[in-house]
């Protein structure tokens, strides 16, 4: 989740990280995506975003990110949350264009990020949350089908 008073904070500055840079880019590829007059650019703006988090994603001990293992909390590395957000997006543009391995793969990457952050470690104390698997697979699955069953009803109307 993106909190617009903190990205309105650093939006406007002139000399930005390469992650905060990123998820503006991202933000504008979702943007160009649901606007019918600047849907053309879209294209052009997420091979641009994918670039950009791409050569942020290069880590110097493993060469990418997943390969690394992850180490305890005083050892991790700093893993800015604006660059999973922006990878969130970019998979967001992929399930919109029906893209729909691109968006398994782009997802899996910022959920490697998500999980070599240590984020998912503010949350431990909570046993009580959980989903089932096979609630995860359902909703995979509802991302990914090509509603195929709602399509004749779609041509009836």
């Amino acid at each position: 989740m993106i909190h617009k008073r903190r990205y309105f904070a650093w939006a406007g500055d002139a000399d930005t990280s390469p992650a905060r840079t990123a998820l503006r880019s991202a933000m504008r590829t979702i943007a160009s995506a649901m606007s019918p007059q600047f849907c053309d650019i879209g294209q052009i703006m997420y091979a641009l975003t994918r670039r950009m988090l791409k050569t942020q994603d290069a880590c110097g001990e493993t060469g990418l990110p997943w390969m690394a293992r992850p180490k305890p909390p005083q050892e991790q590395q700093k893993i800015d949350h604006e660059r999973i957000q922006a990878w969130l997006l970019l998979a967001y543009y992929d399930v919109l264009r029906n893209y729909g391995i691109q968006a398994l793969v782009t997802a899996r990457r910022a959920f490697r990020l998500l999980q070599l952050s240590g984020l998912y470690n503010m949350d431990a104390h909570r046993s009580h949350i959980s989903t089932s698997p096979a609630e995860t697979s359902w909703n995979a699955q509802l991302c990914l089908s090509n509603n195929e069953a709602d399509e004749p009803i779609l041509q009836q109307t």
